[in-house]
Protein backbone atom coordinates (compact mmCIF):
# COMPACT_ATOMS: atom_id res chain seq x y z
CA UNK A 1 0.00 0.00 0.00
CA UNK A 2 1.45 3.39 -1.21
CA UNK A 3 0.08 7.19 -1.09
CA UNK A 4 1.18 10.58 -1.95
CA UNK A 5 2.12 12.87 1.48
CA UNK A 6 -0.12 15.97 1.51
CA UNK A 7 1.38 18.89 1.31
CA UNK A 8 0.96 21.38 3.77
CA UNK A 9 -0.62 23.43 1.78
CA UNK A 10 -3.36 20.91 1.18
CA UNK A 11 -6.70 20.62 2.68
CA UNK A 12 -7.55 18.44 4.41
CA UNK A 13 -10.14 17.34 1.92
CA UNK A 14 -7.64 16.76 -0.30
CA UNK A 15 -6.04 14.53 1.89
CA UNK A 16 -9.21 12.02 2.53
CA UNK A 17 -9.37 12.18 -1.48
CA UNK A 18 -5.98 11.10 -1.67
CA UNK A 19 -6.09 8.32 1.35
CA UNK A 20 -9.57 6.76 -0.23
CA UNK A 21 -7.95 6.41 -2.97
CA UNK A 22 -5.54 4.21 -1.99
CA UNK A 23 -5.51 0.56 -2.42
CA UNK A 24 -3.73 -2.99 -1.27
CA UNK A 25 -2.36 -5.74 -3.04
CA UNK A 26 -2.85 -9.17 -1.39
CA UNK A 27 -1.05 -12.27 -2.82
CA UNK A 28 -1.99 -16.49 -1.68
CA UNK A 29 0.01 -19.09 -1.51
CA UNK A 30 -0.46 -19.90 -4.85
CA UNK A 31 0.70 -16.64 -6.17
CA UNK A 32 -2.85 -15.48 -6.74
CA UNK A 33 -3.31 -11.55 -6.27
CA UNK A 34 -5.95 -9.13 -5.73
CA UNK A 35 -5.98 -5.51 -5.32
CA UNK A 36 -8.48 -3.87 -2.30
CA UNK A 37 -9.15 -0.26 -2.35
CA UNK A 38 -9.42 0.81 1.20
CA UNK A 39 -11.86 3.24 0.75
CA UNK A 40 -14.80 1.00 -1.05
CA UNK A 41 -13.63 -2.37 -0.46
CA UNK A 42 -13.88 -4.84 2.42
CA UNK A 43 -11.03 -7.31 3.48
CA UNK A 44 -13.09 -10.57 4.68
CA UNK A 45 -10.53 -12.64 6.81
CA UNK A 46 -12.36 -16.39 6.13
CA UNK A 47 -11.22 -19.53 8.12
CA UNK A 48 -11.04 -22.77 5.74
CA UNK A 49 -12.11 -26.48 6.23
CA UNK A 50 -11.43 -27.00 10.22
CA UNK A 51 -10.50 -23.03 10.93
CA UNK A 52 -13.05 -20.19 12.10
CA UNK A 53 -12.73 -16.35 12.29
CA UNK A 54 -13.61 -13.93 15.00
CA UNK A 55 -13.16 -10.26 14.91
CA UNK A 56 -13.89 -8.12 18.42
CA UNK A 57 -12.88 -4.53 18.12
CA UNK A 58 -9.32 -4.46 16.63
CA UNK A 59 -8.68 -7.87 17.28
CA UNK A 60 -9.30 -11.20 14.93
CA UNK A 61 -9.02 -14.76 16.06
CA UNK A 62 -8.67 -18.18 13.92
CA UNK A 63 -9.51 -20.78 15.69
CA UNK A 64 -9.18 -24.21 14.54
CA UNK A 65 -12.05 -27.04 15.19
CA UNK A 66 -11.38 -30.55 17.12
CA UNK A 67 -10.66 -32.79 13.99
CA UNK A 68 -13.38 -35.96 13.63
CA UNK A 69 -13.95 -39.11 11.68
CA UNK A 70 -15.52 -37.13 8.92
CA UNK A 71 -13.64 -33.67 9.31
CA UNK A 72 -10.30 -32.25 9.67
CA UNK A 73 -9.04 -30.12 12.45
CA UNK A 74 -6.88 -30.19 15.11
CA UNK A 75 -5.76 -33.59 16.90
CA UNK A 76 -3.83 -35.00 19.78
CA UNK A 77 -1.80 -38.49 20.21
CA UNK A 78 -2.57 -40.45 22.90
CA UNK A 79 0.72 -40.71 24.75
CA UNK A 80 0.14 -44.58 24.84
CA UNK A 81 0.54 -44.90 21.67
CA UNK A 82 2.76 -41.93 20.66
CA UNK A 83 5.71 -39.84 21.26
CA UNK A 84 5.95 -36.03 19.90
CA UNK A 85 9.39 -34.57 19.59
CA UNK A 86 9.91 -31.18 18.09
CA UNK A 87 6.75 -31.83 15.93
CA UNK A 88 7.50 -35.16 15.24
CA UNK A 89 4.85 -37.58 15.75
CA UNK A 90 6.67 -41.57 16.04
CA UNK A 91 4.42 -44.92 17.25
CA UNK A 92 5.94 -45.41 20.48
CA UNK A 93 7.06 -49.41 21.17
CA UNK A 94 3.96 -51.56 21.72
CA UNK A 95 1.66 -48.53 20.90
CA UNK A 96 -0.18 -50.58 18.62
CA UNK A 97 -1.84 -53.30 20.87
CA UNK A 98 -3.60 -56.39 19.18
CA UNK A 99 -7.50 -54.95 19.95
CA UNK A 100 -6.20 -51.65 17.57
CA UNK A 101 -5.52 -54.73 14.37
CA UNK A 102 -8.33 -54.88 12.34
CA UNK A 103 -9.13 -58.86 11.71
CA UNK A 104 -7.40 -60.11 8.81
CA UNK A 105 -5.49 -57.29 8.39
CA UNK A 106 -1.91 -58.52 8.95
CA UNK A 107 -0.70 -61.05 5.91
CA UNK A 108 2.15 -62.98 5.51
CA UNK A 109 3.94 -60.18 3.46
CA UNK A 110 3.88 -57.96 6.77
CA UNK A 111 5.55 -60.85 8.82
CA UNK A 112 9.29 -60.95 9.17
CA UNK A 113 10.87 -64.72 8.27
CA UNK A 114 10.88 -66.62 11.52
CA UNK A 115 8.84 -63.73 13.20
CA UNK A 116 6.23 -66.08 14.30
CA UNK A 117 6.96 -68.86 17.04
CA UNK A 118 5.06 -71.80 18.29
CA UNK A 119 4.13 -70.27 21.62
CA UNK A 120 2.07 -68.24 19.25
CA UNK A 121 0.29 -71.32 17.25
CA UNK A 122 -2.95 -72.29 18.57
CA UNK A 123 -5.02 -75.50 18.43
CA UNK A 124 -5.96 -76.61 14.84
CA UNK A 125 -4.57 -73.41 13.68
CA UNK A 126 -1.48 -75.34 11.03
CA UNK A 127 -3.47 -77.63 8.87
CA UNK A 128 -1.76 -80.44 6.32
CA UNK A 129 -2.10 -77.92 3.51
CA UNK A 130 0.28 -75.41 5.73
CA UNK A 131 2.98 -78.52 6.26
CA UNK A 132 5.43 -79.54 3.51
CA UNK A 133 5.95 -83.05 1.78
CA UNK A 134 8.48 -84.54 4.08
CA UNK A 135 9.02 -82.54 6.51
CA UNK A 136 7.44 -84.32 9.60
CA UNK A 137 10.25 -86.57 10.81
CA UNK A 138 9.66 -89.83 13.07
CA UNK A 139 11.73 -87.20 16.33
CA UNK A 140 8.33 -85.19 15.85
CA UNK A 141 5.90 -87.88 16.09
CA UNK A 142 4.86 -88.87 19.54
CA UNK A 143 5.35 -92.72 21.15
CA UNK A 144 2.33 -95.25 20.58
CA UNK A 145 1.93 -98.06 22.82
CA UNK A 146 3.85 -100.10 20.79
CA UNK A 147 7.04 -101.54 21.49
CA UNK A 148 9.54 -101.45 18.83
CA UNK A 149 10.28 -104.62 17.61
CA UNK A 150 9.86 -107.05 14.63
CA UNK A 151 6.73 -109.03 15.23
CA UNK A 152 6.10 -112.21 13.09
CA UNK A 153 8.18 -115.02 12.12
CA UNK A 154 7.33 -118.54 10.15
CA UNK A 155 5.51 -120.02 13.05
CA UNK A 156 3.47 -116.98 14.22
CA UNK A 157 1.57 -114.20 12.22
CA UNK A 158 1.34 -110.16 13.44
CA UNK A 159 -2.23 -109.29 14.65
CA UNK A 160 -2.22 -105.35 14.30
CA UNK A 161 -4.60 -103.00 15.73
CA UNK A 162 -4.97 -99.52 14.45
CA UNK A 163 -7.40 -96.72 15.24
CA UNK A 164 -9.02 -94.38 13.04
CA UNK A 165 -6.38 -92.22 12.41
CA UNK A 166 -4.43 -94.99 10.96
CA UNK A 167 -1.42 -95.06 13.80
CA UNK A 168 -0.67 -98.34 15.23
CA UNK A 169 -2.28 -98.68 18.53
CA UNK A 170 -1.01 -102.72 19.12
CA UNK A 171 0.41 -106.06 18.06
CA UNK A 172 0.83 -109.35 19.10
CA UNK A 173 1.18 -112.57 17.20
CA UNK A 174 -0.98 -115.72 16.64
CA UNK A 175 0.47 -119.13 16.05
CA UNK A 176 0.28 -120.34 12.54
CA UNK A 177 -0.65 -123.73 11.95
CA UNK A 178 1.93 -125.57 9.35
CA UNK A 179 -0.37 -128.60 9.57
CA UNK A 180 -2.18 -129.50 6.31
CA UNK A 181 -4.70 -132.08 6.34
CA UNK A 182 -5.91 -133.99 3.03
CA UNK A 183 -8.64 -136.56 2.31
CA UNK A 184 -9.04 -139.36 -0.32
CA UNK A 185 -12.56 -140.13 -2.52
CA UNK A 186 -12.86 -142.52 0.67
CA UNK A 187 -12.67 -140.03 3.80
CA UNK A 188 -9.32 -140.78 4.56
CA UNK A 189 -7.22 -138.20 5.78
CA UNK A 190 -3.38 -137.68 6.94
CA UNK A 191 -2.19 -134.83 7.93
CA UNK A 192 1.56 -133.69 7.21
CA UNK A 193 3.61 -130.78 7.98
CA UNK A 194 4.42 -128.09 5.65
CA UNK A 195 8.11 -127.17 5.55
CA UNK A 196 9.62 -130.54 6.82
CA UNK A 197 7.45 -132.89 4.51
CA UNK A 198 6.53 -133.27 1.22
CA UNK A 199 2.95 -134.14 -0.28
CA UNK A 200 3.62 -136.54 -3.23
CA UNK A 201 1.29 -136.62 -6.04
CA UNK A 202 1.80 -140.05 -7.75
CA UNK A 203 -0.10 -141.67 -10.70
CA UNK A 204 -1.57 -144.69 -10.67
CA UNK A 205 -1.51 -147.93 -13.06
CA UNK A 206 -1.59 -146.13 -16.88
CA UNK A 207 -1.35 -142.53 -15.43
CA UNK A 208 1.67 -140.28 -15.10
CA UNK A 209 1.84 -137.05 -13.02
CA UNK A 210 4.07 -134.28 -13.79
CA UNK A 211 4.05 -130.80 -12.06
CA UNK A 212 4.96 -127.46 -13.37
CA UNK A 213 4.77 -124.02 -11.59
CA UNK A 214 2.58 -124.82 -9.34
CA UNK A 215 0.34 -127.03 -11.59
CA UNK A 216 -0.19 -131.11 -11.42
CA UNK A 217 -0.66 -132.32 -14.31
CA UNK A 218 -1.92 -136.15 -15.13
CA UNK A 219 -1.85 -138.39 -18.24
CA UNK A 220 -2.80 -141.33 -19.61
CA UNK A 221 -0.11 -143.57 -21.18
CA UNK A 222 -2.51 -144.55 -24.15
CA UNK A 223 -2.31 -148.21 -22.89
CA UNK A 224 -4.91 -147.12 -20.67
CA UNK A 225 -8.20 -146.65 -22.43
CA UNK A 226 -8.97 -146.95 -26.15
CA UNK A 227 -10.59 -144.37 -27.98
CA UNK A 228 -13.41 -144.74 -30.67
CA UNK A 229 -14.59 -141.72 -32.68
CA UNK A 230 -17.43 -141.90 -35.11
CA UNK A 231 -19.02 -139.71 -37.75
CA UNK A 232 -22.59 -139.30 -37.76
CA UNK A 233 -24.96 -139.18 -40.31
CA UNK A 234 -28.08 -137.25 -40.02
CA UNK A 235 -30.44 -138.33 -37.57
CA UNK A 236 -28.04 -141.21 -35.99
CA UNK A 237 -28.67 -142.63 -32.60
CA UNK A 238 -26.96 -146.07 -32.22
CA UNK A 239 -22.86 -146.81 -32.89
CA UNK A 240 -21.31 -149.75 -32.87
CA UNK A 241 -18.95 -151.96 -34.46
CA UNK A 242 -15.96 -150.78 -36.45
CA UNK A 243 -15.39 -146.77 -36.27
CA UNK A 244 -14.00 -144.43 -38.29
CA UNK A 245 -10.51 -146.27 -37.79
CA UNK A 246 -11.61 -149.29 -38.18
CA UNK A 247 -11.63 -150.31 -34.47
CA UNK A 248 -14.30 -152.33 -33.27
CA UNK A 249 -16.45 -150.91 -30.47
CA UNK A 250 -15.56 -152.74 -27.06
CA UNK A 251 -15.65 -151.32 -23.70
CA UNK A 252 -16.02 -152.55 -19.92
CA UNK A 253 -19.70 -151.13 -18.38
CA UNK A 254 -19.23 -148.00 -16.00
CA UNK A 255 -15.66 -147.80 -17.68
CA UNK A 256 -16.03 -145.65 -20.50
CA UNK A 257 -16.43 -141.82 -21.07
CA UNK A 258 -19.17 -140.59 -24.19
CA UNK A 259 -18.22 -137.17 -25.87
CA UNK A 260 -20.52 -135.41 -28.58
CA UNK A 261 -18.51 -132.73 -30.80
CA UNK A 262 -16.06 -132.28 -27.71
CA UNK A 263 -18.63 -132.32 -25.30
CA UNK A 264 -19.03 -134.70 -22.28
CA UNK A 265 -22.40 -136.69 -22.09
CA UNK A 266 -24.22 -137.33 -19.24
CA UNK A 267 -25.67 -140.74 -18.44
CA UNK A 268 -29.23 -140.09 -18.97
CA UNK A 269 -28.15 -139.24 -22.75
CA UNK A 270 -26.89 -142.38 -23.54
CA UNK A 271 -27.39 -145.93 -23.34
CA UNK A 272 -24.50 -148.24 -22.76
CA UNK A 273 -24.37 -150.81 -21.18
CA UNK A 274 -23.79 -154.03 -23.49
CA UNK A 275 -20.22 -153.41 -23.88
CA UNK A 276 -20.43 -153.34 -27.86
CA UNK A 277 -23.05 -150.33 -28.58
CA UNK A 278 -23.68 -146.69 -27.45
CA UNK A 279 -27.05 -145.51 -28.22
CA UNK A 280 -27.81 -141.35 -27.43
CA UNK A 281 -31.58 -140.58 -26.06
CA UNK A 282 -31.28 -137.82 -29.28
CA UNK A 283 -30.23 -138.16 -33.17
CA UNK A 284 -27.38 -136.70 -33.98
CA UNK A 285 -26.73 -134.07 -36.37
CA UNK A 286 -25.27 -134.77 -39.66
CA UNK A 287 -21.23 -135.12 -39.47
CA UNK A 288 -21.28 -134.67 -35.48
CA UNK A 289 -18.19 -136.51 -33.99
CA UNK A 290 -19.19 -139.35 -30.85
CA UNK A 291 -16.19 -140.09 -29.08
CA UNK A 292 -16.14 -143.01 -26.81
CA UNK A 293 -12.66 -143.50 -24.46
CA UNK A 294 -13.43 -147.04 -23.07
CA UNK A 295 -10.80 -147.48 -20.30
CA UNK A 296 -8.69 -150.93 -19.53
CA UNK A 297 -9.84 -153.13 -16.69
CA UNK A 298 -6.76 -154.74 -15.08
CA UNK A 299 -7.19 -158.28 -14.06
CA UNK A 300 -4.72 -158.98 -11.51
CA UNK A 301 -3.70 -162.96 -11.89
CA UNK A 302 -0.50 -162.61 -9.71
CA UNK A 303 0.39 -160.06 -6.69
CA UNK A 304 3.43 -160.42 -5.67
CA UNK A 305 2.84 -158.14 -1.86
CA UNK A 306 6.93 -159.63 -0.86
CA UNK A 307 5.63 -159.47 3.03
CA UNK A 308 3.46 -156.58 2.82
CA UNK A 309 1.28 -156.03 5.37
CA UNK A 310 -2.58 -155.86 3.32
CA UNK A 311 -4.74 -153.54 5.56
CA UNK A 312 -8.45 -154.34 5.00
CA UNK A 313 -10.62 -151.54 7.11
CA UNK A 314 -10.61 -148.11 6.89
CA UNK A 315 -8.97 -147.50 10.37
CA UNK A 316 -6.29 -149.73 9.46
CA UNK A 317 -6.27 -152.31 12.52
CA UNK A 318 -7.40 -155.29 10.42
CA UNK A 319 -5.10 -156.28 7.98
CA UNK A 320 -3.16 -160.02 6.37
CA UNK A 321 0.53 -160.12 6.20
CA UNK A 322 3.34 -162.92 5.48
CA UNK A 323 5.89 -161.05 6.62
CA UNK A 324 7.53 -164.68 8.46
CA UNK A 325 8.17 -167.33 5.66
CA UNK A 326 5.13 -169.67 4.52
CA UNK A 327 3.04 -168.62 7.71
CA UNK A 328 -0.11 -165.83 7.05
CA UNK A 329 -1.07 -163.97 10.01
CA UNK A 330 -4.37 -162.53 10.42
CA UNK A 331 -4.98 -159.24 12.37
CA UNK A 332 -8.33 -158.31 14.04
CA UNK A 333 -9.12 -154.72 15.68
CA UNK A 334 -5.28 -154.87 15.76
CA UNK A 335 -4.84 -158.41 17.61
CA UNK A 336 -2.59 -161.14 15.74
CA UNK A 337 -6.13 -163.83 16.19
CA UNK A 338 -4.94 -166.53 13.67
CA UNK A 339 -2.33 -168.01 12.15
CA UNK A 340 -1.91 -170.14 8.81
CA UNK A 341 0.96 -172.44 8.56
CA UNK A 342 1.88 -175.24 5.66
CA UNK A 343 -0.20 -178.11 7.78
CA UNK A 344 -2.37 -176.32 10.27
CA UNK A 345 -4.77 -173.44 11.24
CA UNK A 346 -4.37 -172.03 14.60
CA UNK A 347 -6.50 -169.29 16.51
CA UNK A 348 -4.34 -167.66 19.66
CA UNK A 349 -5.15 -168.15 23.42
CA UNK A 350 -7.50 -165.28 23.76
CA UNK A 351 -9.47 -166.49 20.43
CA UNK A 352 -11.72 -169.13 19.57
CA UNK A 353 -13.22 -170.51 15.90
CA UNK A 354 -16.72 -170.68 16.17
CA UNK A 355 -18.30 -172.86 13.66
CA UNK A 356 -21.63 -171.87 12.20
CA UNK A 357 -24.00 -175.20 12.33
CA UNK A 358 -27.41 -175.93 10.58
CA UNK A 359 -30.16 -177.41 12.66
CA UNK A 360 -31.62 -180.06 11.92
CA UNK A 361 -34.00 -182.87 13.28
CA UNK A 362 -35.02 -186.68 13.64
CA UNK A 363 -37.27 -189.05 15.47
CA UNK A 364 -35.79 -192.23 16.14
CA UNK A 365 -39.62 -193.49 16.18
CA UNK A 366 -40.23 -192.39 12.14
CA UNK A 367 -37.13 -192.73 11.05
CA UNK A 368 -34.71 -194.90 12.87
CA UNK A 369 -32.92 -191.30 13.78
CA UNK A 370 -31.84 -191.00 10.38
CA UNK A 371 -31.49 -187.50 8.41
CA UNK A 372 -30.16 -185.96 5.45
CA UNK A 373 -28.37 -182.42 5.67
CA UNK A 374 -26.10 -181.13 3.09
CA UNK A 375 -24.00 -179.05 5.58
CA UNK A 376 -20.51 -178.97 6.78
CA UNK A 377 -21.37 -178.32 10.29
CA UNK A 378 -24.60 -179.76 11.72
CA UNK A 379 -26.74 -179.70 14.96
CA UNK A 380 -29.23 -182.78 15.01
CA UNK A 381 -31.87 -182.91 17.57
CA UNK A 382 -32.49 -186.62 17.77
CA UNK A 383 -35.74 -187.83 19.81
CA UNK A 384 -35.34 -191.44 21.57
CA UNK A 385 -38.24 -194.13 20.75
CA UNK A 386 -38.14 -195.74 24.03
CA UNK A 387 -35.90 -195.59 26.67
CA UNK A 388 -32.22 -196.16 26.70
CA UNK A 389 -30.47 -197.72 30.11
CA UNK A 390 -27.13 -196.79 31.32
CA UNK A 391 -24.22 -198.44 28.88
CA UNK A 392 -27.07 -199.59 26.37
CA UNK A 393 -26.27 -198.62 22.49
CA UNK A 394 -28.65 -197.31 20.07
CA UNK A 395 -29.26 -199.10 16.78
CA UNK A 396 -26.63 -197.32 14.08
CA UNK A 397 -28.96 -194.17 11.71
CA UNK A 398 -27.36 -192.60 9.16
CA UNK A 399 -26.26 -188.69 8.66
CA UNK A 400 -26.76 -188.29 4.61
CA UNK A 401 -24.66 -185.27 3.51
CA UNK A 402 -23.35 -184.10 0.37
CA UNK A 403 -20.18 -182.33 1.86
CA UNK A 404 -19.25 -185.83 3.44
CA UNK A 405 -16.54 -187.13 0.75
CA UNK A 406 -14.72 -190.65 1.48
CA UNK A 407 -11.65 -189.20 3.22
CA UNK A 408 -13.27 -186.80 4.81
CA UNK A 409 -12.73 -186.44 8.99
CA UNK A 410 -16.15 -186.60 10.75
CA UNK A 411 -16.41 -185.73 14.76
CA UNK A 412 -19.43 -185.67 16.97
CA UNK A 413 -20.05 -185.15 20.08
CA UNK A 414 -23.84 -185.40 22.75
CA UNK A 415 -25.55 -182.71 24.91
CA UNK A 416 -25.81 -185.47 27.16
CA UNK A 417 -23.57 -187.86 28.84
CA UNK A 418 -22.82 -189.95 25.46
CA UNK A 419 -20.52 -191.57 23.42
CA UNK A 420 -20.81 -190.83 20.00
CA UNK A 421 -18.94 -193.19 17.43
CA UNK A 422 -19.05 -191.82 13.57
CA UNK A 423 -18.07 -194.80 11.33
CA UNK A 424 -18.50 -196.47 7.95
CA UNK A 425 -18.20 -192.95 6.66
CA UNK A 426 -18.52 -192.86 2.10
CA UNK A 427 -19.15 -190.31 -0.27
CA UNK A 428 -22.91 -188.57 0.83
CA UNK A 429 -23.25 -190.24 4.21
CA UNK A 430 -21.79 -191.49 7.30
CA UNK A 431 -23.11 -193.91 10.50
CA UNK A 432 -23.92 -192.64 14.02
CA UNK A 433 -23.47 -195.27 16.85
CA UNK A 434 -24.41 -193.66 20.24
CA UNK A 435 -23.61 -195.32 23.58
CA UNK A 436 -25.54 -194.04 27.14
CA UNK A 437 -22.78 -193.17 29.72
CA UNK A 438 -25.26 -190.81 31.98
CA UNK A 439 -25.05 -193.46 34.87
CA UNK A 440 -29.11 -193.39 34.46
CA UNK A 441 -31.73 -194.73 31.82
CA UNK A 442 -32.63 -192.00 29.33
CA UNK A 443 -36.24 -191.66 28.83
CA UNK A 444 -38.62 -192.55 26.21
CA UNK A 445 -39.33 -189.29 24.22
CA UNK A 446 -36.52 -187.42 26.01
CA UNK A 447 -34.02 -185.83 22.96
CA UNK A 448 -30.47 -184.74 22.67
CA UNK A 449 -28.10 -182.50 20.69
CA UNK A 450 -25.96 -184.03 18.22
CA UNK A 451 -23.24 -181.84 17.05
CA UNK A 452 -21.20 -182.98 13.49
CA UNK A 453 -18.43 -181.56 11.72
CA UNK A 454 -17.33 -182.68 8.15
CA UNK A 455 -13.70 -181.73 7.48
Amino acid sequence: MSFTPVGTTDTLETFRTRYNATSITLVDDSSTSVDITLATDSLKISGGTGIASAISGDVITLSASDASTSAKGIASFHSDNFAVSSGAVTIKDGGIIRAEIAADAIDGTKLADNAVNSEHYTDGSIDTDHIGDDQVTAAKLANTSVTAASYGSGSAIPVITVDAQGRITGVTTAAASSDLTISDTSSTTETFTLGSETLKFAGGTGVTSAISSGTVTYSFDGTSYTTFVYTATSGQTSFSGADGNGNTLAYSNGKRLVFLNGVLLDESDITASNGTSVVLSSGALVSDILTIQAFAVNVISTLDANGSEFVLDADGDTSITADTDDQIDIKIAGADDFVFTADKFMAAASSGILLTKTAAASDEATSAGALTSNNYNISHTLTLDGTLADDAVLADFVVTSDKCLATSAVYGVSSLKCHVEIHTVAAGSFKVSITNKSGGTLANDSTMVLNYTIL
